[in-house]
């Protein structure tokens, strides 16, 4: 039994001696481990990509949302496979929002013991919906959002002090953004139904319940259900934000008036005063790209589910708590 460790070593909780120990952890149950360290963006996309099959029975990807997106991107080119080994996302990043759908906030060492006792299992293997964005060819694997969320991405990635790490530093950029909170001209249709249209202040689409590791925008979704689910809040004062976001942290607000809610198999968001949409997925500022070249963000982005589409481990012992 063989296993790639794939890392990203300037991840935001990622150490030589963290990277150690997941090894040793992961040496316990396979027979070799094969590290590879990224140094560039889309280097764990194109690893993954050139896996040839049986060349390993187990991905394991540690960093943040961002490097488990990458290799799931592989893993989705390489659909041609005969078997697609599953892969066990661990936590290195910051808000770690994809390890908390799977394991909950479980210690990343019960994570490994568990898929000790399931690998070659195929009983512990879920495969999971992934989402696709048509214009830009780009998969998302835990979900997209504009407004304030994409604000907070992008502050989060620039602005918040090194020394701030983990979720604090979604939460020391969720205050900066929420001094600027500038909603937008919108609207948002699910399956070519318009759900709403008016002043935005953010809009939350995925398979995953939590963003930024706490955010609980989309307390229905499942990550294998064949739905993308929807969260639009509409303007509101910062003040009535903070309110929403005390409900958000439990998955509460989804009868609040500013919130519109809702399931489909193609979500399109839309900006209506002719500026582009500014966006991020999977805890990474999205930059559109046409021949390398960055090109501004279009006005208007449509969202496609993939369902059951690569595996992953997740565990067996998930509460039924929909937060």
């Amino acid at each position: 039994m063989r296993g790639l460790l794939i890392v990203n070593p300037v991840a935001g909780s990622v150490t030589k001696d963290y990277i150690s120990k997941v090894h040793t952890k992961l040496k316990q149950f396979l027979d070799e481990v094969v590290v590879f360290e990224t140094s560039a963006k889309e280097q764990a996309r194109r690893k993954t990509n050139n896996l040839k099959a049986s060349e390993f029975q187990c991905l394991v990807s540690l960093g943040g949302d961002g490097t488990a997106q990458e290799v799931i991107q592989g893993m989705y080119e390489q659909q041609e496979l005969t078997q697609i080994p599953p892969l066990l996302v661990l936590p290195g990043g910051t808000g770690n929002s994809f390890y908390a759908e799977l394991w909950e906030d479980r210690p990343w060492e019960e994570a490994v013991y568990e898929v000790s006792e399931l690998i070659g299992e195929s009983h512990g293997v879920t495969w999971i919906d992934l989402i696709f964005a048509p214009q830009s060819k780009t998969v998302i694997s835990l979900g997209a959002a504009s407004g304030f969320l994409a604000d907070v991405v992008e502050i989060a990635h620039q602005e918040v002090g090194i020394a701030v790490q983990g979720r604090d530093r979604y939460q020391s950029a969720a205050i900066q953004a929420l001094g600027n909170l500038a909603p937008y001209p919108g609207r948002v249709s699910v399956d070519d139904k318009l759900i709403y249209e008016g002043l935005t202040t953010l809009v939350a689409l995925g398979g995953a319940k939590r963003r930024g590791g706490t955010f609980c925008l989309l307390p229905l979704s499942h990550l294998d259900d064949g739905l993308l689910d929807v969260c639009v809040i509409a303007s509101c004062s910062p003040q009535r934000f903070i309110e929403l976001a005390t409900l958000i942290f439990e998955g509460k607000h989804l009868f609040e008036p500013e919130v519109y809610y809702r399931q489909g198999k193609v979500v399109t968001l839309e900006r209506t005063d002719g500026l582009g949409l500014k966006l991020e997925h999977d805890g990474e500022c999205w930059d559109f790209a046409e021949g390398g070249a960055v090109v501004p963000t279009p006005t208007t982005v449509a969202f496609e589910v993939l369902p059951k589409i690569v595996p992953v481990f997740r565990s067996r012992r998930l509460t039924s708590k929909p937060c």
